[in-house]
């Protein structure tokens, strides 16, 4: 068993990272984004952006792995305070942090040069994060495992105006705007490798402690792209109680995963299909809209 501790433990992804750490037999410390600084029995409440408050988590605390889940997003702009907020977070750690095995940072697609779309303050944020951890883990002596998560499905993500995942977006239009969704303007080009949130908790969580990840960069993602208007027709067949008879497309596939498949030998478990599925089945086991 190994003391692990867990950035961004309240968010969309580091829900199921503890979730799987727990189930895989570790000790999990969270850290949970907060205004009021305390220890409870759940971990750490307060700000990684706050210098203190990140050395007081090492001073009298021992961990062998710390799991960076915790970031800012507000979409693909020039927001600097996104570009700021993240890289000193990440600093602040990389700083205060010692005696640890190995640092596992939750990075993202905005970061990998290879993205067709063009670099955000939000990709730059990762980008330098990710250059940062590796001249620290160097200096310090421990080592790391840089994950690039490519547009995670997860139905604990929280909706916010303008900046919300697609899923998640939709979800609300629909179901609690009771907005009238129109298909014919989602873009039908399918460029999209989208992942389900337990697949990437599982994956970070497995290779952990496997050194065929120690000093890595892996992208995470489905190799078989979507589109938008995949995502939209699914979910809202499912959401209005129809069952999905659309004729499968022959699919177009992503090379940027070939490194995680093969050195990793490692896929995700769960297809589109299926995520679409399971985001709205959790959405409704959590709360029942139908009826509103």
């Amino acid at each position: 068993m190994s003391n692990v501790l867990v950035t961004g433990s309240g968010g969309g992804l580091g829900k199921f990272v503890v979730t799987e750490m727990k189930k895989q037999g570790h000790a999990v410390c969270q850290v949970f984004h907060s205004g009021l600084e305390q220890i409870t029995e759940y971990g750490f409440h307060g700000d990684l952006k706050n210098k203190t408050f990140v050395e007081n988590m090492f001073k009298n605390h021992v961990f062998d792995f710390v799991v960076h889940c915790a970031g800012r997003w507000n979409g693909f702009n020039s927001d600097m305070s996104i570009a700021h907020d993240n890289s000193v977070m990440m600093m602040n750690l990389l700083e205060a942090v010692s005696g640890i095995k190995k640092f596992i940072f939750v990075s993202s697609s905005a970061a990998d040069l290879n993205n067709p779309y063009p670099l955000s303050s939000y990709g730059y944020s990762k980008l330098f994060s990710e250059q940062l951890l590796q001249l620290v883990a160097k200096d310090k002596g421990f080592s790391y495992t840089i994950w690039r998560p490519f547009h995670i499905i997860s139905p604990e993500e929280k909706y916010s105006p303008g900046s919300s995942h697609i899923c998640t977006n939709l979800f609300h239009r629909h179901t609690i705007l009771k907005e009238k969704i129109n298909l014919s303007n989602m873009p039908k080009k399918r460029d999209i490798s989208f992942i389900w949130a337990e697949d990437v908790a599982e994956c970070i969580a497995s290779f952990m402690q496997n050194p065929c990840s120690d000093g890595e960069i892996f992208n995470l993602g489905s190799a078989n792209l979507r589109s938008p208007y995949d995502v939209a027709f699914h979910m809202l067949t499912l959401l209005d109680g129809d069952e999905i008879t659309e004729k499968q497309c022959d699919d177009k596939e992503d090379d940027r995963f070939i490194r995680s498949y093969g050195i990793l030998d490692w896929k995700p478990r769960t297809g589109f299909n299926e995520c679409i599925k399971k985001f709205v089945q959790y959405k409704r086991s959590k709360h029942d809209f139908r009826s509103r």
